[in-house]
């Protein structure tokens, strides 16, 4: 879990404009399985997404991506 009490990532996907990244509502719920990980990644990496609660969320792609059975959950507030 990456918690995004801070409103880093919500702030993200406020400002930029990225066909991924636009599928995940800030204020809803979206999951997204291992055979995204790799465009996620890709997404935050051509935004220009930097700091450690991005490197974090890389280091989560990373252990979903690996695992088929495991998604990437996003909860809105």
């Amino acid at each position: 879990m990456v918690p995004d009490g801070a409103g880093v990532f919500s702030a993200l996907l406020e400002r930029v404009n990225h066909p991924l990244l636009n599928r995940i509502d800030p204020y809803g719920y979206r999951q997204l399985g291992a055979v995204d990980m790799s465009d996620f990644v890709a997404a935050l990496d051509a935004v220009g997404a930097e700091g450690r609660h991005f490197d974090d969320l890389r280091a989560l792609a990373a252990v979903c991506a690996a695992d088929r059975s495991l998604t990437m959950e996003f909860l809105g507030d």
